[in-house]
């Protein structure tokens, strides 16, 4: 019994050993798999987007310029009309009465004319011979003179009442699109009343104002002058139109004009562009926008939007894989945007990977398998 006493602890011993698991310590976790662009630095045109408003071409509110009743409208709402085109007409009786009156007063001063002249000339003939004396000749002579008068200040009449009379057909003063009337036939108008009749624009070509900062018109200028910015022969800079959708209208737009004053609450200046509209896409109140071309970068890169995030100080910065695919954190200084990414003029250099997929879940130090790679240069 005393030998197997030794057997038995070490199989109770060996027993209690095996009870006992040994902890692996857990495998490290696989690299995150992000999306690189690489960048690639090359020249990129510097395209200012600038938001506006489009504004007809010209415009005209419609006022009578006598007074009467409407008769009739002459026009469709809505419809094209040119210059001189009669739009509404205006009961003409008491015009038309007016100039036959004033035609009847000049042919009287006519008459009552040759009558003086007739005694004019008799009265040169007696004073000749002294039958009659100087004093009535020189009333003669000034009652002729008289009489030639008056038919000027009755012709004068005949042409006032003879315009008010055609100021009865109220005519289109410019060519353009008519809008709705505001009056209907029957209605009582006067000259010059503050309510418009109706109201022409024209929409072909069309305007796009712009308020841009001044300090990026002092920019312009100096481009313009060092050659940065080219100008056609007629001395105009061509610009690019969006729709209020993102799609790019058909024809490009010309800077016409600079306001000459900046606008002391803003700060701003309306840059105004001539823009074709023969299709009537466009439309007063619309909201558009125009790419300016504002020079050139000779060494940049585009960065997507979705990549660019701001430091807890406000810089702009990305995150990149470097070459042993380890995070870093690259500030950088954009310029502007290019469709959907930034233009990036400084802080990359080419073959840079940018990291675009899971930003909230790296930080700076963390191993990535970067996946698809695509080019960061000009689009």
């Amino acid at each position: 019994m005393k030998k197997l006493l030794p057997s038995s602890a070490a199989v109770l011993f060996l027993a209690a050993c095996g009870t006992e698991s040994v902890t692996a310590p857990p495998p490290a976790p696989a690299p995150l798999s992000v999306q690189v662009h690489t960048v690639k630095l090359e020249p990129i045109d510097n395209i200012v987007s600038l938001s506006g408003r489009a504004r007809a071409y010209r415009e005209a509110e419609i006022r009578p310029e006598v007074s009467g009743l409407i008769v009739d409208r002459l026009f469709e709402e809505g419809q094209e009309v040119s210059r001189g085109t009669a739009l509404y007409k205006i009961d003409d009786a008491r015009y038309s009465a007016e100039v036959q009156s004033a035609k009847a007063a000049l042919e009287r001063s006519k008459s009552a004319s040759q009558l003086a002249d007739e005694t004019l000339a008799r009265f040169e003939r007696l004073a000749s011979i002294r039958a009659v004396s100087q004093q009535e000749y020189e009333q003669a002579l000034a009652t002729a003179n008289q009489a030639k008068a008056d038919i000027n200040i009755q012709r004068a009449a005949v042409d006032r009442t003879t315009i008010d009379y055609e100021k009865t057909v109220i005519r289109a003063p410019i060519s353009g699109q008519i809008g709705r009337s505001s009056v209907t036939t029957g209605a009582l108008v006067t000259a010059n009343q503050s309510q418009s009749l109706a109201r022409i624009l024209q929409l072909d070509p069309i305007y796009v104002d712009m308020a841009i900062p001044s300090v990026r018109v002092v920019d312009f200028n100096r481009k313009i002058k060092n050659g940065e910015i080219e100008l056609d022969d007629k001395d105009t800079v061509e610009v690019g139109i969006i729709m209020e959708d993102g799609q790019p209208y058909d024809y490009p737009g010309k800077i016409a004009f600079a306001e000459v004053s900046v606008d002391e609450n803003a700060g701003s200046v309306t840059l105004r562009t001539t823009v074709p509209n023969p299709d009537g896409t466009l439309l007063p109140g619309m909201y558009l926008q125009a790419e300016v071309p504002a020079g050139r970068f000779e060494a940049a890169a585009t960065v997507p939007q979705e990549a660019v995030t701001r430091t807890a100080r406000g810089e702009v910065a990305v995150f990149v894989s470097n070459a042993d695919n380890i995070v870093e954190r690259k500030s950088i200084q954009t310029v502007g945007n290019l469709g959907n990414s930034w233009i990036v003029t400084s802080g990359l250099k080419t073959g840079d990977k940018i990291i675009t997929s899971n930003l909230q879940g790296i930080k700076e130090g963390m191993a990535v398998t970067p996946m698809t790679t695509f080019n960061s240069g000009a689009q």
